[in-house]
């Protein structure tokens, strides 16, 4: 929760889904430095909407498996 609060200040909604997960609902400018920020939380944290956004992480993901898989 740290990292969010840190990124995006005191105010944001944060709901608690159990004793080890939340939610929060942010406004955000996507790009590269966004997607950055969140593959460096690596599996910390999840984009669950909207499905714009979604697609594009899973299409920079993918990029980035494809990148190493290929043979240098």
């Amino acid at each position: 929760m740290g990292v969010v609060i840190d990124r995006f200040g005191k105010d944001v909604s944060i709901v608690p889904k159990g004793a080890d997960h939340f939610s929060a609902q942010v406004n955000v400018a996507v790009s590269r430095q966004f997607l950055g920020w969140v593959f460096a939380i690596g599996d910390g944290l999840k984009v669950t909407a909207p499905a714009s956004v979604v697609e594009l992480m899973k299409e920079e993901a993918k990029k980035l498996t494809k990148m190493y898989d290929e043979q240098p």
